[in-house]
């Protein structure tokens, strides 16, 4: 089941299992909603794995022999166009499983690229194969993932239904506050979010001034904001010709 040269982030140390346990989203990840003694199992076979902006995490259509499940940091996954161009189609976070289709050597449909620095844990497939540890509460875990994963997209998808830039913009952060887990969020490139919802990088400067200004987040610097309302009632409070 190969991969990519393009798709392997740059390696790090093991990753113990001590440190599920002080992980800030265990129940975001497909390991630590396993029971301890599955988790410990697994954890000489878990590598903590640093990944820089703009690297390849998961290739579309080529069957990965690893999982991956993001543990700081925002990617974006992408699709194949008719004429072969990469495509945005939603933005993930910590706890997003990546590589899932290779435990049953089908290919992804989705391609997913970092859009920002971050670590990821991984897990080699026939590492999983030779342990047994496909067991009952593993398949639960994954099942769990896979649902989340398609609940995860149709949420995405209706964000291009709304109308007007700064209500796209405004679901697009509440999202993101719960990719990150918290209302202080580290926020993709200008570049990201205008390819994510076809507009332009001076377009999205302009709507999170305006967002502000409403008083439904605070500007910390260019790459974090605060979400200053996590109700989606904020979203039919913003005026979409504001």
């Amino acid at each position: 089941m190969p991969t990519t040269a393009a798709a392997q982030p740059h390696k790090a140390a093991h990753h113990h299992h001590v440190r599920c346990k002080l992980c800030a989203s265990p129940q975001n990840c497909l390991i630590g909603r396993l029971p301890d003694e599955h988790r410990a199992r697994l954890a000489p076979h878990i590598r903590e794995v640093a990944f820089q902006k703009d690297e390849c995490l998961l290739t579309e259509g080529v069957v990965s022999d690893v999982i991956r499940i993001i543990k700081r940091g925002t990617a974006m996954s992408t699709r194949l166009g008719p004429h072969r161009q990469v495509l945005p189609i939603a933005l993930l976070g910590r706890g997003s499983l990546m590589g899932k289709f290779g435990l049953f050597d089908q290919a992804p449909q989705l391609g997913v690229t970092s859009v920002s620095a971050g670590r990821l844990c991984e897990l080699r497939i026939d590492d999983l194969q030779k342990t047994r540890a496909m067991d009952p509460a593993f398949m639960q875990s994954l099942h769990t993932a896979m649902v989340r994963a398609f609940g995860h997209l149709a949420d995405w998808s209706q964000v291009v239904q709304l109308r007007g830039l700064p209500r796209q913009l405004m679901a697009i952060l509440l999202l993101l506050c719960q990719e990150q887990g918290k209302a202080v969020i580290q926020l993709p490139s200008r570049a990201a979010l205008a390819n994510l919802l076809s507009t332009t990088r001076g377009s999205i400067t302009r709507s999170l001034h305006q967002l502000a200004e409403l008083g439904v987040l605070r500007c910390i610097d260019r790459g974090h904001c605060e979400v200053l309302k996590l109700d989606l009632s904020c979203i039919d409070a913003v005026d979409e010709n504001v």
